[in-house]
């Protein structure tokens, strides 16, 4: 026979046999589930907040505004969360809307067939810059500086621009004395006037091209310092004599690689009928170069004279010089 419980006392809980209020445990599980359902609230709200940080950019265009990405954020209510059960694996992932329409185009493609090879570039003729004008030409060798741009140059008063200057001027038995010493100084004075980021090539001629030191074809030279004192040595010790025959000369400045920007011709006597075809032919065959005629002393070639430069639109001029 049970005996009855004493005054205050509770009845055992039927599930745990101990005594106490039956509703605790289940407040004790509310508790565990509204505490799980914060935490996991806590967590859903700073993983929010870290997807925002990455993907919510505004990318600044050129002139245009910044763009804006859309996120949506499944958050559980807490009733749901306090089940026990773990959101973050029973949840579908939400996909992340992202207007790509505005978005440019993106390539690994490259077109390098313009690029120019190494071996066509003329850096000679880049130790200094002035200008950038210029005509171009299809050997690519036009340089940038040719045109009305680069620099300036001067033979007796005669002005040419670029930065590749030749010289080719009569040595022949009728320039012995003073003409050949008059015209030897103003060459001189040219070269040296020259400034250091151009080039230049001189060839002389009477029956042959007379070329500096052993060369057998003209060369550039960057008209620096110790290249024009070179050039002084070796000038003043040329010989006059022989004919006045100026094609050859013509031919190898003309084969130059590159070629000239302008050329001087100097020279006092008559010389062969068919010079000025033939000349215009050599510079026909690549790009044109504007050569500037000088009779000098004697007018008995002017009319050759005139006519190369005509046809290569350069200038002609007489100077008188000192006589014989």
């Amino acid at each position: 026979m049970t005996k009855p419980s004493p005054i205050g006392s509770q009845p055992p809980n039927v599930q745990t046999g101990k005594r106490g209020n039956p509703a605790t445990p289940r407040r004790d599980r509310e508790r565990r589930g509204i505490l799980t359902g914060w935490i996991i609230s806590g967590m859903l709200h700073a993983l929010a907040l870290i997807i925002a940080a990455i993907v919510i950019i505004d990318r600044p265009g050129a002139g245009a505004p910044g763009r804006s990405v859309e996120v949506e954020l499944a958050i559980l209510p807490a009733d749901e969360q306090a089940d026990g059960s773990d959101p973050l694996m029973e949840t579908e992932p939400t996909p992340i809307p992202i207007d790509t329409a505005e978005l440019p185009e993106l390539t690994d493609t490259f077109d390098l067939s313009g690029s120019p090879d190494a071996t066509d570039l003329d850096l000679s003729a880049m130790d200094g810059i002035e200008s950038l004008t210029g005509t171009g030409d299809s050997e690519g060798d036009a340089g940038l500086f040719t045109g009305s741009g680069g620099a300036r140059a001067t033979f007796f008063g005669v002005s040419a621009r670029g930065t590749r200057f030749a010289y080719i001027v009569d040595i022949s038995a009728s320039m012995r004395g003073v003409k050949w010493d008059q015209a030897r100084r103003a060459l001189e004075r040219s070269v040296d006037d020259l400034p250091d980021y151009t080039s230049f090539s001189v060839v002389l001629f009477q029956n042959d091209p007379i070329l500096p030191g052993k060369l057998r074809r003209p060369k550039w030279q960057p008209s620096k310092l110790e290249n024009k004192s070179d050039f002084r040595r070796w000038v003043r010790g040329v010989k006059t004599g022989g004919a006045t025959r100026p094609v050859k000369a013509f031919t190898l400045v003309m084969d130059m690689k590159p070629r000239p920007d302008a050329i001087y011709f100097l020279t006092d006597g008559e010389f062969g009928e068919t010079a000025p075809d033939t000349i215009a032919e050599l510079n026909r065959q690549g790009r044109s170069v504007t050569i500037h005629t000088i009779a000098f002393v004697s007018e008995e070639g002017a009319h050759l004279l005139r006519r190369i430069a005509e046809d290569s639109g350069g200038t002609y001029r007489f100077v008188p010089g000192d006589g014989p």
